[in-house]
């Protein structure tokens, strides 16, 4: 019977050391590509809540519902650029912004079909039950970057985010609670400072409000988004290379085949034993074989030759 062997613990610490450290490595790349994917997006957003809206905190409200809305789903081009850096990086190759953006442009679809299909269970869990939406948050966390590091479909990405975390909920719930946090942490801290130096601390009914909430959003991303997607690749990869394997019963997997061993000699097959020829054909050289003898009578003498009766008998 197969019995799992124990894996050792993953280190917080030297998760997010390293992801500090690839951040600021190419910290210039990972900029311009959040940069460039989620400014458009809180545009679009503000210019439709304006748009839309009658104006004051209604109109403040639905550009931030609009802006949350269009950064979350399509930042997903920005996230899965970052995570290209992180796979350039681990490869031993340059990255540029160009290279970058077309690849999360190329696995955009995936990523946003991932992403929808993890979104629909979590909020289902929360829905019934706060804690089995947590549940599922968790066990879902590594569905992108199995998509983008091993290149799975959707479905398998899933199933193999679910098959990694089981046996390690616990551990991974602490890890992925400090990737998420300290950007949030740096984000908040970092957001009303800025926006204070830009003079866009505003109410919400003022007209600039738009502006600051559009600010606050990019500034937020551009803290947040590099460092969560690097992060969960070099999660993902670590819990991959730590996977429990499965040993034999005795403790011990059996030993490799040398290569120095003899290899053990084959026998050849039997050959078929040769039929004689037929009575009727000829031997070799056109010699008939002979005509088989009569067998001999029980005393071993061949019985006299018969003639035909007199006519007196």
């Amino acid at each position: 019977m197969a019995t799992p062997t124990v894996s050792p613990p993953l280190s917080v610490g030297s998760l997010l050391q390293r992801t500090l450290d690839l951040v600021g490595r190419h910290l210039t790349v990972l900029l311009w590509c959040v940069v460039l994917v989620v400014t458009p997006l809180v545009l679009v957003g503000g210019v439709l809540a304006v748009a839309v809206g009658s104006g004051g905190l209604r109109t403040y409200n639905l550009g931030s519902t609009l802006m949350a809305l269009l950064a979350a789903f399509g930042g997903l081009v920005g996230v899965a650029a970052c995570m290209f850096v992180a796979l350039q990086d681990r490869a031993g190759l340059p990255v540029t912004v160009p290279d970058a953006l077309r690849y999360g442009v190329r696995w955009y679809p995936r990523v946003l079909g991932v992403t929808l299909i993890a979104a629909i269970a979590v909020f289902a869990g929360i829905i019934a039950c706060i804690v089995p939406g947590i549940f599922l948050a968790v066990r879902f966390a590594l569905a992108v970057p199995s998509l983008l590091v091993e290149g799975k479909p959707v479905a398998e990405s899933l199933r193999r985010s679910w098959a990694l975390v089981e046996r390690r909920w616990w551990g991974t719930f602490g890890l992925l609670l400090a990737g998420y946090l300290l950007p949030a942490v740096i984000a908040f801290v970092l957001q009303p400072i800025i926006l204070a130096l830009f003079g866009l601390a505003v109410e919400p009914q003022s007209p600039g409000a738009l502006i600051g909430l559009g600010v606050a959003q990019i500034l937020g991303a551009c803290v947040t988004m590099p460092f969560t997607a690097i992060f969960l690749v070099l999660l993902f990869t670590e819990m991959v290379a730590t996977q429990p394997a499965v040993a034999p019963a005795g403790g011990w997997p059996p030993p490799p085949p040398s290569a120095a061993a003899p290899a053990t000699p084959v026998a050849p097959p039997p050959s078929a034993p040769v039929a004689p020829p037929a009575a009727d054909r000829p031997l070799p050289g056109g010699f008939l074989p002979p005509a088989p003898a009569a067998p001999p009578d029980g005393d071993g003498l061949a019985p006299p030759p018969e003639h035909p009766p007199a006519a007196g008998d």
